[in-house]
């Protein structure tokens, strides 16, 4: 009777850890999988960075807008990097793009990986000097502005890319940490992606915009998508994946998660 209980014991123990690696399992998903966010939030993230005095950057840029079809996930890689690209002869910030194969918290990329990549032919600043959450939210919906991509070598993109990382390197908070340790996000192609990119359509483009929030000290600069149709109109029906209306995706994966 006593190896009969002892085998039970056995039995449930090993129960008990699968559940737990289970759980641990489920607690490591990648917040870009979940990533999207209301109107709402994508403007307290905005006007986060546009009054942010530290960092700075709003002089440069909000953000800048790309066709939908450089957004759109392939068969050959895992998700899109986009790449923080400073042009200090011309004061311009604006974001490469790039699908990449894998993406490896153990090994972070140290520049662009593809030829060729493709960057905004349109940016677009934010000048109220002192914005409200409501201000930005405005701003937002009743933005209209398309543009194409254009396509920028692998070679210039590195050249930009240490050019924001100095940029941001002389940009610390009072503890000496810098606001952006890496010059780069990436979003997983995951489900939630996918829907965002369908939901804006062949025809639609993706704007994006620069946020702030102090979630992942690595990297405080938040990335927000936002959908427009094809006249630049911006899309406000929820995604309904979630209860909060998410209309947007905000952050992908910051390198490396949680915090560094």
């Amino acid at each position: 009777m006593k190896k009969i209980w002892m085998i039970v014991l056995v039995a449930l123990a090993a129960c008990q850890a699968k559940k737990s690696t289970t759980e641990v399992s489920q607690q490591a998903i990648p917040p870009s999988t979940k990533a999207l966010v209301s109107i709402d939030d994508a403007s307290l993230l905005i006007s986060d960075y546009l009054t942010n005095s530290r960092i700075d950057l709003s002089n440069y840029t909000l953000g800048g807008v790309l066709p939908v079809a450089d957004f759109t996930p392939d068969e050959k890689n895992e998700g899109l990097l986009m790449w923080y690209c400073f042009d200090a002869a011309t004061k311009q910030l604006f974001m490469a793009v790039e699908p990449y194969q894998h993406y490896d918290t153990a090994n972070l990329p140290k520049a662009p990986v593809q030829a060729v990549l493709k960057r905004p032919e349109t940016t677009f600043l934010y000048t109220d000097a002192s914005p409200t959450e409501k201000d930005v939210k405005d701003f937002i919906l009743n933005q209209k502005i398309t543009g194409p991509s254009t396509r920028i070598d692998n070679a210039s993109v590195s050249r930009f890319v240490t050019s924001f990382d100095s940029l941001m390197q002389k940009t610390t908070d009072d503890t000496g940490v810098t606001y952006q340790k890496y010059p780069f996000n990436y979003f997983i192609w995951g489900s939630d992606y996918k829907t965002f990119v369908n939901w804006a359509g062949k025809d639609g483009f993706i704007r994006y915009y620069l946020g702030y929030g102090e979630r992942y000290k690595s990297n405080r600069i938040r990335i927000i998508l936002i959908a427009t149709d094809k006249d630049g109109n911006t899309k406000t029906g929820a995604l309904e994946l979630y209860d909060d209306g998410g209309q947007g995706l905000q952050n992908g994966w910051p390198p490396p998660p949680p915090i560094i």
